[in-house]
């Protein structure tokens, strides 16, 4: 959508996805020269096929793209952190936590019920 082109161009879906799968996309800057290098960046962590490479959640793009300023750009990018942003990633593990016990929570509870019996 930033450069008016789609990444892996084909007639064929299945070379899109092969394409997907085994090379990397072409650079947003050669084609749109106006996008900046922070913008680039976080494109392509959002595309990256390593799930641990990609954002871990909306969040967390969210954050870099009102915060282009401290995107690290370059090889070292995926492996950048800040403050600020871990501040917002470790406040929302607390409520994920809490819906993984629910399972626990009502397999105990169960248990507990045909005890009863």
């Amino acid at each position: 959508m930033l450069t008016g082109e789609t990444p892996f161009p084909s007639p064929d879906p299945f070379l899109v996805l092969n394409s997907k799968l085994h090379t990397d996309p072409p650079s947003l800057r050669k084609i749109a020269p106006e996008v900046s290098a922070a913008l680039e960046e976080i494109v392509l962590r959002a595309m990256e096929r390593d799930p641990l490479k990609r954002y871990r959640d909306a969040r967390e793009l969210s954050w870099d793209l009102e915060h282009q300023d401290q995107v690290a750009v370059g090889a070292s990018a995926d492996r950048r952190t800040s403050d600020e942003r871990l501040a917002v990633q470790q406040g929302s593990v607390f409520p994920y936590l809490l819906l993984r016990l629910i399972p626990v929570f009502i397999f105990a509870l169960l248990l507990y019920v045909a005890g009863q019996r």
